[in-house]
């Protein structure tokens, strides 16, 4: 983008206006004393990029609109923006077509779309979503009046989190560094990470409350038991002797189910007493915790003493006060471990109940069973000691079920770690530093030398040249920052950082805004030889690189060439000549 003209139109009947001024190709200076009209003018160059300026009344009572001309590329506009507007309205003329834009967003688009830059959804400070604005990026290319050299970079709306790191990553075509689609992404990587962290906990207690149930067994000795119940079922269908190896076979069933029987009911006891204990400390923190709550009371009592605690800021229980919260926190959280437990046992001590029922019912059903062997002689008896041992068989086989069932658990829940573990690498992924990214490297080292030399150019005093950067591109002058330089000195190291900037883009080859804006700061103490060798170095910049610089001064003129302007007021005034005829 390089800039034409610029026109202030006047109002009907009473008005100021201007005629239409025509910037040079190289350097552009607005020259007059003070009160002349400059500042209104290059005020208006920002303002019809969309920049939110603020005039003086005469300005709005008497000037209608400001008219920029500027081209794109081989496409000449013509930006209209009226005074008397508190929103924000804008009129773009082309050859083409002619648009109206009713709000900065849409407007901005619409230009960065032209320059080819980058129109990134960001973060806002409120971590919402967001997108840039002209009158975002503008103030690196526009030193305002008022703010523009308090700091290396004064937007008058800072909404966008690191917004002056995100609009030079814009510039320089650097990654965004807080992309709200990242960070969309990251929230919903985030939330698959709570779900699954849900899930993994859920199963963990399935796979707890099942091993629990079945913490006697194996599928190896489950195995080895069907084994022998077949050859004792295959037996006893071959046997000759039916009656004997029936009565033998059933009295081993017995044996063994016995065994099972007082495994359980020596489980149930040991569950019981625990199960009494845990109650009995419970039972103890929950006094503790009265206690606890008993003692604050009476803490608060005390506090209400004026003669204890004369100051309402009155801190002599705020550490009685942090323990406090800290263990009763610690006493409720052992109370919820408890809890736990006992659910876990109570769900184990129902199953071990219906385990001992069927244990003790199979062992009264083996006993009438042998006993009709030993009453019957007929073959009736030995089916049913077959039958009893299919059962068993059966009984067996869905244990070995559940067991299996547990390993297929254990290997959904391995699946599932793995499953978390991929998202928290992804999420990591996305917090990379991105200090790391080669071209950003490039910029900082690139405007590093820029700025150290601009800083010899402007011969500023009491500065260090060991620059460093924080947060991308903030200098840090040696131990200094901006904050703590003063008066000249400062005024010459915003110049200096502002101009190591476009040069940087411009050897970079980041040529999307070709003009750079300098309004007259209010109070400086920049030697007129110290300005004039700063214009001449800008001058050189504008011939390499075919750029505009506009600025503004009242006591240094500059002579330039054909390639540049100086504009002079020449209607007459109540005490010098204006920029704005007044009818």
């Amino acid at each position: 983008m390089k800039l034409l003209s610029i026109k202030i139109k006047g109002r009907d009947i009473i008005g100021l206006e201007s005629e239409e001024l025509t910037f040079g190709k190289h350097i552009t200076e607005f020259y007059g004393p003070n009160g002349c009209g400059k500042t209104p003018l290059l005020q208006s160059i920002a303002y019809c990029l969309g920049y939110p300026c603020k005039f003086r009344d005469d300005i709005y009572k008497l000037c209608k609109s400001a008219i920029l001309t500027f081209t794109i590329a081989n496409d000449t506009f013509q930006a209209t923006r009226e005074f008397e507007h508190t929103d924000f309205i804008l009129t773009l003329q082309s050859e083409k077509e002619t648009l109206k834009f009713y709000n900065q967003a849409d407007y901005s688009k619409y230009i960065m779309e032209r320059l080819s830059l980058a129109y990134p959804s960001l973060l806002t400070t409120q971590n919402k979503q967001s997108y840039p604005y002209l009158s975002t990026i503008l103030p690196i290319f526009y030193l305002d009046q008022d703010l523009g050299y308090s700091k290396f970079y004064y937007s008058p709306s800072n909404f966008i989190k690191d917004q002056f790191s995100e609009m030079l990553r814009i510039i320089f075509s650097l990654p965004e560094k807080h992309s709200f689609d990242a960070k969309k992404k990251a929230i919903n990587i985030s939330e698959e990470i709570k779900y699954l962290d849900n899930s993994l906990a859920v199963q963990r207690r399935d796979i707890e409350i099942a091993k629990d149930a079945h913490n006697d067994k194996n599928i190896e000795s489950i195995d080895d038991s069907i084994n022998n119940l077949k050859n004792e079922l295959n037996q006893l269908k071959n046997s000759k002797s039916l009656k004997n190896d029936s009565l033998f076979s059933i009295e081993e069933i017995i044996k063994k189910q016995k065994e099972n029987l007082r495994d359980l009911n020596s489980e149930l006891n040991f569950m019981e007493r625990r199960e009494s204990s845990l109650i009995q400390i419970m039972k103890e923190i929950n006094t503790e915790i009265n206690t606890l709550n008993l003692n604050e009371e009476a803490k608060r009592i005390f506090r209400s003493f004026e003669e204890i605690c004369p100051s309402v800021d009155c801190k002599m229980f705020s550490r009685s006060s942090e323990s406090y919260a800290k263990h009763l926190l610690y006493l409720k959280d052992q109370i919820k471990d408890i809890e736990r437990s006992l659910n876990l046992d109570s769900n184990r001590h129902d199953k071990i109940k219906q385990e001992i029922q069927y244990s003790s019912k199979t062992i009264e059903d083996l006993n009438t069973l042998r006993n009709n062997i030993i009453e019957e002689e007929d073959i009736s008896s030995v089916i049913d000691a077959i039958s009893e041992i299919t059962s068993m068989l059966f009984k067996l086989q869905l244990d070995k079920s559940e067991l299996n069932k547990i390993v297929i658990l254990e290997d959904k829940y391995v699946e599932m770690l793995n499953k978390r573990e991929n998202a928290l690498d992804k999420l990591a992924g996305l917090d990379k530093n991105r200090q790391s990214i080669p071209r950003l490297a490039k910029v900082k080292t690139t405007l590093r030398d820029k700025f150290i030399n601009w800083l010899k150019v402007l011969k500023t005093p009491n500065i260090d040249f060991n620059v460093t950067f924080e947060n991308d591109f903030n200098p840090i002058m040696g131990y200094e920052t901006l904050d703590q330089l003063k008066g000249s000195t400062k005024v010459r190291a915003i110049l200096a950082y502002r101009s190591a900037l476009i040069e940087s883009m411009l050897e970079l080859d980041s040529k999307s805004f070709m003009f750079a804006i300098f309004d007259t700061p209010k109070q400086h103490e920049i030697h007129y030889e110290d300005i004039d060798n700063f214009v001449i170095n800008l001058k050189v910049l504008s011939e390499k690189y075919d750029f505009q610089f506009i600025f503004s001064s009242t006591e240094y003129k500059y002579s330039g060439d054909k390639n540049d302007t100086l504009l002079t007021p020449k209607y007459p005034g109540e005490q010098h000549d204006m920029f704005l005829m007044r009818y």
